[in-house]
């Protein structure tokens, strides 16, 4: 039994519109009686047994109307119309109607023996209604009988309806012969390693090297290397009685730019190198990790030196200080040859020691701006103190639980290239800052992305992560992104649409008739699939055998969709003196700009700012007005080559 006519006597800004929802009927409502004939041009293969109409309309016309009143089949509602519906086992005719009197039925021709029923409740089937809507615009209406409402404001309402739909893109994703059925993934890629934290890393190195007198203590290496490498510069002396004068990198001289910038950005990778190979602080997580202690690693690494890199900015802690917190931080993080036993779970990170080793050091060298003792030190850092643990643990109960779910699989993309370029002067330097830092010089340093990428495959491990990263603070949910791997954003929309339709009809499994209400079907489509979208539909209900049970109500802007539609198919809703009106609309074989101005209803198929200028010139050659040389410059980049032609003829 399939939905065939509908009357909206009054609903919403609907008044008095008729809309048929089948060419295998001619309907003729007119003064109470409705006039029904067989049309003789009726194509029933032409969607491949499947029941299909389209609306289409500018916004305001009341296409979402329509669907909304025909949500309302069975519910109680203030609204006035009529519903028919057709059996074809029966050949019979079954009328519904809604705060209105019945038709008065005339059938013709050769459906004048067909039957006229009122609908019973034995014959209610079930409409379902989907969509890619947000929450700002769909509707807000309550719930109605027998309506399923699959839309996508809905679908994300609560942590059940969100996991049933990524239970339903998974199911449909992995149905006999899609081509996506290996190649997506739902990913959250970790990353970290912003410009700013490595600029931190790579300020706080050098801001270390000049407090603990590193270059001063090198005078020989840095003459021999401006007399030697810098045949430009004319007095070695001055230029290193400015590096030893400087107090932090940005004073440090021109003429060692190059030499200073390959030091700090070698450090930085020895840094990046520990990080995508550390496993040393694996103690701070359960033993039933379930993902690789490296990786895992290199995830707490990168959090830990966000924590405090936000902090100590959030607390404004002064240059040289924040330097040596830096440096200690990562001596802790990466160099630590007293960590606990992987077999010993610490839930803690021991800031106390990289505070105190840092105001230690800051004391011995006088490298704080203020003449404080290590007792006024620390308590000024109280705040800092409190802050940093309260990210930490959140931050490491987060990871703890995410890298404990069964169904994460790191997704190895780090590239191999090396990125470390011998060069006899760096490594001496290097070589020199024994006693300063642990550089080794012997490695190769492999490329690391600084990105970890986990795929999960189970939508409850899916929600649970997606909920987990929310309560981390701001500034690391920023590096954290998550969605779907192998397709695009348009793919998915019409991924999430169709995995609804697919999964719906695959649990019902019934006789019973389907009415599907698809609005807005063309949103974030690529034109591309708006083109196919009919198409995959009908394939779809095919793969399914669904096509005798199944009809679909669409509404769109697409004229790409709207040309796989035979022009009978086609509601087309006008407004006119404010009021929407029914009408006819161009279909199957139409050329695509006769859709826009006809079927669509634009004023034009230029953008208006084009059209404007357009119309100006073309109002000037009509009128034998010289065009200006700025309009001259604009027609050469006409690229429609007869217009051109035209407007510069003569």
């Amino acid at each position: 039994m399939k939905l065939v006519f509908v009357h909206i006597e009054e609903h919403l800004q609907l008044h008095n519109i008729s809309i048929p929802l089948t060419s295998e009927f001619n309907f003729h409502l007119k003064e109470g009686e409705l006039l029904i004939s067989k049309n003789d041009q009726y194509i029933e293969g032409f969607y491949e047994g499947i029941n299909i109409k389209a609306i289409i309309g500018k916004n305001g016309s009341g296409k979402t109307s329509i669907l909304d009143f025909i949500e309302s089949l069975y519910s109680n509602i203030e609204s006035s119309g009529a519903f028919l519906f057709f059996d074809n086992n029966s050949n019979t005719f079954f009328q519904k109607t809604l705060n209105t009197k019945s038709f008065n039925f005339r059938l013709c021709g050769k459906i004048k023996d067909h039957e006229i029923n009122h609908l019973e409740s034995r014959h209610l089937h079930k409409i379902i209604k989907v969509n890619n809507l947000s929450s700002f615009s769909a509707n807000k209406n309550t719930s109605k009988k027998n309506v399923v409402d699959l839309s996508s404001e809905k679908l994300s309402s609560s942590k059940k309806n969100r996991t049933k739909q990524l239970e339903n893109i998974f199911s449909y994703l992995k149905r006999k012969g899609n081509k996506y059925s290996s190649n997506v993934v739902y990913t959250f890629k970790f990353r970290g390693m912003t410009p700013a934290l490595k600029n931190w890393i790579k300020e706080s190195f050098l801001c270390y090297l000049i407090k603990e007198g590193y270059f001063k203590n090198n005078e020989s290496f840095y003459l021999s290397y401006l007399r030697e490498s810098q045949s430009d510069v004319k007095d070695e002396h001055e230029v290193l009685k400015s590096l030893f004068r400087a107090k932090e990198s940005s004073e440090l001289p021109i003429e060692l730019e190059n030499l200073v910038s390959d030091f700090s950005n070698y450090y930085l990778r020895t840094i990046l190198s520990d990080i995508s190979n550390n496993d040393r602080l694996s103690y701070l997580l359960p033993i039933n990790v379930t993902l690789p202690s490296n990786s895992v690693g290199a995830i707490v690494s990168k959090g830990i030196l966000n924590i405090f890199r936000n902090n100590i900015l959030k607390h404004k802690v002064d240059g040289n200080l924040s330097a040596y917190l830096c440096i200690n931080l990562i001596e802790k993080l990466f160099n630590n040859r007293e960590l606990p036993n992987r077999n010993v779970w610490d839930s803690e990170f021991d800031i106390e020691g990289v505070l105190s080793n840092t105001i230690e050091q800051v004391l011995k060298n006088k490298s704080s701006n203020r003449n404080e003792s290590p007792s006024q030190i620390y308590e000024s850092l109280n705040g800092l103190k409190h802050d940093l643990r309260e990210d930490l643990d959140i931050f490491l109960e987060v990871i703890r639980n995410i890298t404990s779910t069964k169904s994460g699989e790191i997704v190895n993309n780090n590239s191999r290239e090396s990125l470390y370029i011998r060069n006899n002067w760096l490594e001496e330097l290097i070589y020199n800052t024994e006693g300063y830092l642990v550089l080794n010089s012997s490695n190769m340093f492999e490329g690391y992305s600084g990105i970890e990428q986990i795929k999960y495959s189970a939508p409850l491990d899916i929600i649970y992560i997606s909920e987990e990263v929310t309560k981390l603070p701001p500034y690391l949910q920023k590096s954290i992104d998550h969605g779907w791997e192998g397709f695009s954003s348009g793919e998915f929309a019409k991924t999430s649409l169709f995995s609804s339709i697919f999964n719906f009809l695959l649990r019902e499994r019934s006789n019973d008739f389907q009415l599907f209400l698809i609005d807005e079907a063309d949103l974030y489509l690529h034109p591309e699939w708006q083109r196919k979208f009919v198409f995959d539909l009908i394939e779809l209900i095919k793969n399914l055998n669904c096509e005798s049970t199944s009809q679909f109500i669409i509404t769109t802007h697409s004229p790409l969709i709207i040309g796989d539609f035979l022009p009978e198919d086609i509601l087309a809703l006008n407004v006119e003196d404010g009021k929407p009106v029914a009408g006819s609309s161009l279909g199957f074989g139409t050329v695509l700009s006769d859709f826009y101005l006809e079927g669509m209803h634009l004023d034009s198929t230029y953008g208006e700012h084009s059209r404007i200028k357009l119309q100006e010139m073309i109002d000037a050659k009509l009128k034998n007005i010289a065009l200006t040389k700025e309009q001259i410059k604009l027609v050469n980049k006409i690229c429609n080559k007869a217009l051109k032609e035209a407007l510069l003829d003569g």
